[in-house]
């Protein structure tokens, strides 16, 4: 894979839209191995250009068409193929974190570093809208009423995503979603020896993955004013603000990709690799440029931007609880407090 300044094509000129996008990357695939080459009337560039239009407005394939002066049969097929041919870069992309190769916390969470320091991510879910038949809408209907797939991310603290489970239905809890994860042999999610990760209440407090305390106040708008009463709101606090990287992410792609915002005119397979597409190409851009301006763009980093779902006691019984990793986080938080108070 390669870089350079992006040249349009000519029919893309002629579309008399050219200013109405900015196209800051342009990456050429493997044509061999992924499976992109050039054809008869339309180049490899232009079949990105046309694939990054869709997802980037989320436009229909016959708007695409007339902009590009193409038949809707051709905007199709070659939107399927770069479809594919990205998706087939998600595992050089999207990579699991090791035990030495993890991203470090960033300065940015220095004061919690001491205390997360085996941590390597965080976890959450997010509901993305889809569109599917009406006899399979009430197994993706969430519960506020909208039709979505629930989609499991792994987000490091560079805000680069490193697993990602796209497809399951939005009535689906994450718990659920991610005791799949755990036992799915063609992309299983692997915790590293001796680190863990960051969840949130809806997920069990079990070995590998650190949850918050249930019924004490942990989002931002809860806490506003309130000084922390004792050690369980003062953890609550600092994890909250640091699991608040994989938020910030979630909302960065749905910014970036308005296919994620609404939804889109593709069956249900599609969009799962939609989903998985749109991550892969966010991981690449920041490789790119690890300083984008859309991220600047983003609303205070403390603001509460996760999953809409809301917590049951049956969302948390499929994975048990570890006493010791309880236990663990326990003294974690009488470690701060004790802190706090000095």
């Amino acid at each position: 894979m390669c870089v350079r300044l992006f040249r349009f094509p000519a029919s893309i000129k002629r579309a008399g839209f050219v200013n109405s996008i900015e196209f800051r990357w342009e990456f050429h695939l493997p044509r061999k191995t992924k499976g992109l080459r050039n054809t008869s009337n339309v180049d490899v560039e232009e079949q990105v250009a046309m694939f990054l239009y869709i997802l980037g407005h989320n436009l229909r394939l016959c708007v695409i068409a007339n902009n590009f002066s193409r038949s809707l049969d051709t905007v199709h097929r070659h939107f399927l193929n770069v479809l594919k041919a990205i998706v087939k870069l998600y595992k050089d992309l999207v990579k699991p974190p090791g035990i030495n190769s993890s991203p470090e916390i960033g300065s940015n969470f220095r004061t919690w570093h001491s205390y997360f320091k085996d941590c390597v991510g965080a976890i959450d879910g997010s509901y993305i809208p889809a569109m599917v038949p009406l006899e399979d809408q009430p197994r993706y209907r969430t519960r506020k009423g909208r039709i979505a797939q629930n989609v499991m991310a792994v987000v490091g603290f560079d805000m680069k995503f490193t697993y990602v489970l796209a497809g399951w239905e939005g009535s689906a809890r994450d718990s659920k979603v991610l005791q799949s994860s755990l036992r799915n042999r063609q992309d299983k999610l692997v915790v590293p020896t001796g680190k863990y990760y960051l969840v949130d209440a809806g997920y069990p407090n079990s070995l590998g993955f650190l949850a918050p305390y249930r019924g004490i106040r942990y989002h931002r708008n809860e806490r506003r004013g309130h000084a922390p009463a004792n050690a369980k709101e003062l953890f609550n606090y600092q994890h909250s603000s640091l699991r608040n990287i994989i938020e910030r992410s979630f909302r960065l792609i749905k910014k970036r990709w308005a296919i994620l915002r609404t939804e889109p005119f593709f069956y249900i397979k599609v969009q799962v690799k939609i989903v998985i597409a749109c991550c892969t190409l966010h991981n690449f851009i920041l490789n790119v440029d690890p300083d984008d301006l859309l991220e600047h763009e983003l609303n205070d980093a403390s603001e509460d931007l996760g999953s809409d779902q809301v917590i049951l006691e049956e969302d948390v019984a499929n994975l048990a609880t570890s006493l010791e990793w309880s236990g663990r986080r326990d003294a974690l938080a009488t470690l701060m407090w004790n802190e706090y108070n000095r």
